[in-house]
């Protein structure tokens, strides 16, 4: 379960100007939240799974925080028409250009 506080400020994701603001963003769907789960290229905040769901999800999980939800919560939290059972909530990573490479660059 979680607050609707948690819900409001998830949903805020769904609109580019608070992406950029808290430099996270959502993932939804089966496929997506699997590849990303997989690759490992985003640090994920958190996993919201629908009731009865882990199991399908457990061999992608390692050390995620893992959020039980109900489908009603998932419908208010999802950006679909029809919401899937997994969400993720991710950091962006920021991308560090080495001083060196800014000196180069701005010399060309």
């Amino acid at each position: 379960m979680i607050s609707k506080a948690r819900i409001k400020d998830i949903k805020a994701l769904h609109l580019s100007k608070y992406r950029q603001i808290y430099n996270k963003f959502i993932a939804e769907g089966d496929k997506l939240c699997i590849e990303l789960l997989k690759k490992r290229k985003y640090s994920i905040e958190q996993v919201f799974i629908t009731n009865g769901n882990l199991e399908r999800y457990l061999p992608f999980i390692e050390h995620e925080n893992v959020v039980i939800i109900s489908p009603k919560e998932m419908e208010q939290i999802s950006y679909l028409k029809t919401p899937s059972d997994i969400f993720l909530l991710c950091d962006k990573k920021e991308e560090i250009i080495n001083d060196r490479v800014k000196d180069k660059v701005s010399a060309i």
